[in-house]
Formats: structure tokens, C-alpha cells, sequence
């Protein structure tokens, strides 16, 4: 409403000298000069570039009809100007003097180009299509003649006089008003009356058609206007609204308006499709006797004062601000919008006091609708506006400046920019606390996050131990909100790990360390304790790790061969998983069986009752190092022979693996389980390696059968040495088999190939992959489980 205001205010200010009645049009004057000092202005004529006023001096001055600025003044007139008429190019001007003489004159240099004499006292004069001069004259006849050799071409006369006279445009017909106020119509080509108008009754003064044809004007010494419709020439009404006679019209180029000046010293404007009276112009202490549009929006008139003046005339105020533009989505504010895409709907409106032409993002168009009644209340009232979503391409990483562009009908344009910070894998989640190797006295710490993208789920570790999985974010977050969890921490160190998964499916990782300090190392002298806690152990919360970890190289019976590094193998996998990299499995969390240990009896216990503890929240290992063979009689039934097997009695003196299905099914709770075995079956040592298992086949059994233990239960991993029809190979340099010493490896830290300081079961096993093949030249290849698994799960992660 305040730009409203402004901009009628601004209207008022142009045009209050004038005091002009704002009715329905805007009106605001341009230009004023005075032509003729202390001399009125008694004819004049217009072109569609050109003005042309005279006086009682002999002189004629041309105008530019924007600017009114002088062209040039016209000083070899003979006599007095009775009437003039530019040609239809406006490159020549027309004038009749009182002495009969018609002269034409070029309107860029001033000359005269050729003149005819007797010619007698003209009322008025009009020209057509360069070639023909209409010469009304008070003899009470209309002459037509050659506008180059000023020979006659034909006339009309009448017995009555004759007032004014009009060509229309289409250069066919043309109009005489009598004395009597009939309009007489006449055919240029026959000078035939072809329909005499008798609708007025008073006297006509002036006779105009419209630019287009479509109507015709006449102006009586009674002040009104008869308006006729040009093409059928039906009587369309009168107009009434000045007190005295009539001196000029004029129709816009437009046909909205008729403009009429009268000797009460005003300028009326009316509407032609409503023949309703609209805007006034006075003229204090005088009148006008020429109006004529130069363009659709400007008008110009001359005075008896000798001013000649121009006014833009408009349906409505002009829109001289802006349009203005809210953006909904994305609120803006100082700082980027944080995004993590490649492209983000911008969402938003405009509105102006005149229609919106185009809105632009990023240089290109975009659909505009109608507004909700909601979005309209929103707006200032009596301003049209627009809605418009689009699309913001941002093709690279770092900032970017959207601009929106909004664009009226005035082409007024505003600019508004929306800037973006495009953030890359490392930068879409936030991890505000805590910080990275802090410390802190109490037993639990807030984890919270921020997400720049839509958030499906969240789940929090400690120590590998999982405990918020797959957590829903709270009702009604948005992208930058805060997520905040309370985490318990353990004594000593803590590896908090932060996994959030996108609704795209995509998962981000943040990992950070905190050090919880004890009270107890904290408030009593070095080797004191707390009364009646001595050797008390902290209870451990949430998720727990539990581990059976078996390798054997040496066998009871001497028929089995001996294997070099296998109970190595085990025994330094063992000592991994009880480092912090490793989950720091405690030692009543893990059985450890290697050579002697490892009896039937002892791995039967293991899986059975020792993991049979584990819960559903719970993370279970299994790891096997040795041989492994299938029944001589039954080569379908495969065992892992423990260090108490008999080859002729496998079926009672080793562990089938059968059993291991029905251990994970029946007995392990878990749903975490990972099974890691570097055990086949093959036949002989060589040199460089050894080979590990008993009886060559073409298929390996043992390793096909641990393949398919992942499908006995969701949720396991298996992951094994080689492929079938393949062997597990050990290398003397590398100290270890080749799968166990790339598993500790990876495990160690060089399976972290995103940098995150956690190694997945997924990069776990890529890495092993590899460099086993590369190692082996291909002989040996690892195989996991071809079924669903979460291929994010933490087995290890690396402080920093």
C-alpha cells in the first residue's frame, strides 16, 4: 500500500500546477514552451515525430513532438496561415495563407519545395498518401488536387455551408460537416455522397477521424461531441461535459479516447467504449486550438497564450518501482544455506503494483501460477503477484550465488541473491560435541549432530559396541538441526562412533575419541584403593563383544600334517581383538584355544555354552585357523579337525561343520556374528608355503559349506580364505598365513580407505581381497557371503 501512495504522490506533484481532475486516467505533463510571446497559438498540425504551430505572425515553427525542442522556423510565409497538414511521411509540411496561396515546405530544412496559388480563404486542409491535398474552403466547396503539380483533381460543393472536413485513413472515403450538422460522406475515387449522417443538429466546428478507421468525431458549437462508429457508420452516442463551442479533437492512437478542446478553456478526455466523460485539463485565460496524440502515450496541445505543451497519458500511474521478492525456501539469512546436493528447490513470490512480466533463476525463465488465498493476504493490498518454484544447479563443491530476477511490466527489475554453500561427503554431517580426544570426569557425554541433508536413521558406538541403532530422528527435525544423544563411556579411552544414514540410502561416518579418567587413579595415591573395592571391576553397559578364537598347528595324530604359523595366526588375532583398535574384548569374553587346547570337547564348549551367553545386541567373532576335511566314506559331511582328530574317525573325534549351523541357529543369540576362517582343504607343503587342509578335491566343500553358514541366520558374515577348489596358502616372510596377516593388517588400520578412523567388515574384506591375490599371483582367492549384510558394520577403528 506505501508504494501505492508514493507513486499517485508522485503524479500529484507533476500535475498540480495544472490541477488537473484525477479521475481514471494518469496525466502528467511533460514539456511547456512558449512558441508565440503575447501571440496565440490559431493552427496547428502533428506528425508522428513532428509538431507545427502559427500565429498571427507570418511564421510556422516545427517542434520535435517528444521533446517539444525547436527543429527549425519556417519565416517565408507570405500571409497570415489559415490551415496546414504534414504529409503522411511528415517530411513535408502544407500551409494555405489568406492571400490563396498553398506552399509546401520541407520540414528538415525550412525550404519551400513548391507552391499554387488561388487557392481563396481555406478553412482546412489534409493530405493523403503524399500525393493528394483535400482543401476545404469557404467557398462551400472541397477541392482535391495533385500535392506535386497543384493541378486539380476534382471537387464537391454544397449549397449550405460547408464547417469541416476529415479523410479516412483507408484513403477511400472522407467526411464534410454542413452548417445544419449533417455529416455528408463522400467516395474519393467518384466524389459520389454515398450516406449523409443526421444525428446532430447543431452546428459542427470540427471533424475527426481515428487513427484506425474504426470512429468518427465531431465536435459542435454547443460543446458536445456526436460519435459514430466509422465502419458501419451507426450512431454510437454524444458526449457532453464542456460549456462552449468545440475547437479541435483528436482520438489516441489506440482508439480509447477522444480528446476535445473547448473555448471554456479546458481539455476533456473521454472514454470511447463507454462515452464516459473521464480526465479535465484547464487552461486559465485561455483556450486550445490544436490537440493531437504523437505517440499512444503522449499528447500535445497549444493555447491562445502561445504555449504549446505535452502530457503523458496513461490508463493508470505508471509503475516506476521494482517488483519485490520473497523467498520462502530457502530461508535466507547471513550466513550460506549449507546443502549437500547438487541441486535445491528455491521456492518463492513476487508482487507489483502492475503485472509481473518474467522471474528468472540463474539466467533462465521460470513458470509463474496464481497465488493461494493465504499468499494473497500475504502481499500489500491492490498488488498482483506470482508464485514460482525452481530448481538451483550448484555443479561443484564451495559456494554458490543463485540469483533471482524479477522483472515487471514497465521492465522495472529487481535482483535478489540467495547464496549456498554446496558441502562435500566430509561436510555433511557435523559432529558440534564432543570434541576429538577430549576428557571429561563424568560417565556420560552428549553426542550431537547435524545433518544437511534429510536424516532416515542414526546409530551411535563405543568401542565398536552398539548403542543406538538405527534411531529415528525426533518428529519434525529438519536439515541443521541439533541431534542430540546422551552416550555412556567406559574408564579409560572411548571411541564414539556416529553413523547417519541419508533417506537416499547414503551413510556418513563421524568418529571421535573421549577419555574418561577415573576417580579412583584420580583421588588416591598411586597403588591405593577404595575400601571394599579392591579388584572390583566396572560394570560394562550396553552392547558387549564376545569372541572364539582357535588355531591349531599341531595335531595329536602324526597322520595330520603339521601347519607352520596356524596357532600363530590365532594367537595374534587374539591379542588385536583385545586392543582398543580392536573392541578391547575382555579375556572372560573370549576363549582362546590354540594346539592342545583345542580339542573337540574344548570347541564343542566354546560355541555351545561359552557364546551361548551373548545376547541379540551383541557382537560375536569366530575365528578359525587349521585344517579342514571331509569324511574319507562320506565326502559330503566336512569338520574342522580339532587337535584330538582321527582321520579314519572324523564323525566322533572332530567338529562337523553341520553343527556350526546349528550352533548359530539354536544357540547364538546374536545377531551380529562374523566368522573368519583360514582353513581349507588340500594336500601337500611345498617349499616357499604350506597349505592348509587334508585330501584334495576338486571341489572344496569345506570352504562352499562356510559360504553358505551365512545364510542360516541374518545377520552373519562369513568370510573365508580362499574359493573353492582353491588353498589357503602360508608364506615364511610374511610370518602368518596370507589371509590372517592382510586381515590383521587391514585391521590395523590400512583397510580404512575413506579416512574415517573405522574399518568396515566391507572395506575389511575388499582389502583382504586384493592384496591375498596379489600375494598369492591369484592361486588363492577370499570369498565372503554373497548374502544381505550390512556392509557398514565397525570391526575395527584407529584412534587419532
Amino acid at each position: 500500500m506505501i508504494r501505492r501512495l508514493f507513486v499517485l504522490l508522485i503524479a500529484g506533484s507533476l500535475t498540480a500546477n495544472l490541477a488537473v481532475s484525477q479521475q481514471n486516467l494518469y496525466i502528467q505533463q511533460l514539456s511547456s514552451v512558449e512558441s508565440f510571446p503575447k501571440s496565440p497559438v490559431l493552427r496547428g498540425a502533428a506528425s508522428a515525430s513532428l509538431v507545427a504551430v502559427t500565429s498571427v505572425d507570418k511564421v510556422v515553427k516545427i517542434y520535435d513532438g517528444v521533446s517539444l525542442a525547436e527543429r527549425l522556423a519556417i519565416t517565408g510565409v507570405t500571409n497570415r496561415v489559415g490551415a496546414l497538414s504534414f504529409t503522411e511521411s511528415g517530411q513535408s509540411l502544407i500551409t494555405s495563407t489568406s492571400d490563396g496561396l498553398l506552399s509546401v515546405w520541407n520540414t528538415k530544412t525550412g525550404g519551400l519545395e513548391r507552391s499554387f496559388t488561388g487557392f481563396g480563404n481555406v478553412i482546412s486542409l489534409s493530405s493523403l498518401n503524399e500525393n493528394l491535398i483535400f482543401i476545404l474552403g469557404l467557398d462551400r466547396t472541397v477541392k482535391i488536387y495533385d500535392a506535386n503539380s497543384g493541378k486539380s483533381i476534382g471537387s464537391i460543393s454544397s449549397k449550405d455551408e460547408l464547417t469541416a472536413m476529415a479523410v479516412h485513413p483507408n484513403g477511400r472515403v472522407f467526411a464534410v460537416a454542413s452548417i445544419t450538422g449533417e455529416v455528408r460522406i463522400y467516395t474519393i475515387a467518384q466524389l459520389a455522397m454515398t450516406n449523409v449522417l443526421s444525428d446532430s443538429k447543431e452546428k459542427i466546428t470540427t471533424l475527426t477521424f481515428s487513427g484506425d478507421g474504426k470512429y468518427m468525431a465531431a465536435g459542435s458549437t454547443n460543446g458536445n461531441i456526436f460519435l459514430w462508429d466509422a465502419t458501419g457508420l451507426m450512431f454510437k452516442g454524444k458526449l457532453s461535459g464542456q460549456k462552449q463551442g468545440i475547437s479541435t479533437l483528436a482520438f489516441d492512437p489506440k482508439s480509447r479516447w477522444v480528446i476535445s478542446a473547448s473555448f471554456d478553456s479546458t481539455l476533456k478526455f473521454y472514454n470511447v467504449a463507454t462515452l464516459s466523460g473521464l480526465n479535465t485539463i484547464p487552461e486559465s485565460g485561455a483556450y486550445y486550438t490544436v490537440a493531437s496524440f504523437v505517440s499512444d502515450e503522449l499528447l500535445f496541445a497549444a493555447n491562445t497564450k502561445g504555449f504549446a505543451r505535452t502530457w503523458r497519458v496513461l490508463e493508470e500511474p505508471p509503475d516506476s518501482l521494482p517488483p519485490s521478492i520473497v523467498i520462502n525456501t530457502p530461508l535466507t539469512g547471513k550466513e550460506p544455506m549449507k546443502v549437500f546436493a547438487k541441486d535445491y528447490e528455491i521456492k518463492g513470490l513476487v508482487y507489483d503494483d502492475s503485472e509481473i512480466k518474467e522471474v528468472t533463476v540463474q539466467r533462465t525463465r521460470v513458470t509463474l501460477s496464481p497465488l493461494s488465498p493465504a499468499e494473497e493476504a500475504s502481499i500489500p493490498k491492490g498488488f498482483k503477484g506470482k508464485k514460482f518454484v525452481a530448481t538451483a544447479k550448484l555443479d561443484a563443491i564451495g559456494p554458490h550465488l543463485v540469483e533471482v530476477t524479477a522483472t515487471d511490466k514497465a521492465n522495472h527489475s529487481v535482483r535478489q541473491s540467495v547464496s549456498f554453500q554446496r558441502l562435500s561427503n566430509e561436510e555433511a554431517v557435523e559432529l558440534a560435541s564432543p570434541a576429538n580426544n577430549s576428557e571429561t570426569d563424568k560417565i556420560t557425554v552428549q553426542v550431537q549432530f547435524k545433518s544437511w541433508f534429510e536424516v532416515a536413521s542414526y546409530s551411535i558406538s563405543v568401542n565398536l559396541a552398539d548403542l543406538f541403532t538405527n534411531q529415528q530422528p525426533p518428529y519434525g527435525a529438519k536439515m541443521g538441526d541439533v541431534i542430540s544423544e546422551e552416550v555412556p563411556l567406559v574408564g579409560g579411552y572411548n571411541q564414539i562412533q556416529l553413523t547417519v544414514k541419508s533417506k537416499d540410502g547414503e551413510r556418513f561416518t563421524k568418529t571421535v575419541g573421549v577419555t574418561r579418567k577415573t576417580s579412583m587413579t584420580s583421588s588416591f595415591p598411586q597403588g591405593g584403593t577404595l575400601p571394599g573395592l579392591s579388584g572390583r571391576k566396572e560394570t560394562s553397559i550396553g552392547p558387549q563383544r564376545w569372541a572364539v578364537v582357535v588355531g591349531i598347528s599341531e595335531y595329536a595324530n602324526s597322520n595330520i600334517p603339521r601347519l607352520q604359523f596356524a596357532d600363530r595366526d590365532a594367537q595374534a588375532f587374539a591379542e588385536f581383538l583385545k586392543t582398543e583398535e580392536g573392541g578391547k574384548i575382555e579375556s572372560d569374553h573370549m576363549r582362546l584355544l590354540i594346539n592342545q587346547d583345542a580339542t573337540v570337547t574344548n570347541v564343542q564348549d566354546a560355541l555351545y555354552n561359552f557364546l551361548g551367553q551373548a545376547i541379540d545386541k551383541d557382537f560375536v567373532v569366530i575365528y578359525f585357523a587349521g585344517h579342514g576335511a571331509p569324511e574319507p566314506a562320506r565326502p559330503q559331511n566336512t569338520y574342522l579337525l580339532t587337535y584330538d582328530a582321527n582321520p579314519s574317525q572324523l564323525a566322533t573325534t572332530a567338529f562337523p561343520m553341520f553343527r556350526i549351523k546349528e550352533v548359530l541357529e539354536r544357540y547364538i543369540s546374536s545377531k551380529k556374528i562374523v566368522v573368519l576362517s583360514d582353513a581349507c582343504h588340500s594336500g601337500a607343503i611345498s617349499v616357499d608355503f604350506a597349505t592348509r587342509g587334508l585330501g584334495v578335491t576338486e571341489q572344496n566343500l569345506f570352504n562352499q559349506y562356510l559360504a553358505d553358514l551365512a545364510k542360516a541366520k541374518e545377520g552373519t558374515i562369513v568370510f573365508t580364505a580362499s574359493a573353492a577348489g582353491e588353498v589357503s596358502q602360508e608364506f615364511p616372510d610374511l610370518g602368518h598365513g596370507a589371509f590372517t596377516y592382510y586381515l590383521l593388517e587391514g585391521l590395523r588400520g590400512k583397510a580404512d580407505l575413506d579416512n574415517d578412523y573405522t574399518v568396515t567388515i566391507n572395506e575389511l574384506m575388499q582389502f583382504v581381497e586384493e592384496q591375498v591375490k596379489r600375494k598369492t599371483r591369484g592361486a588363492q582367492n577370499p570369498t565372503r557371503s554373497q548374502t544381505e549384510y550390512d556392509k557398514d558394520l565397525p570391526i575395527s577403528f584407529i584412534q587419532h
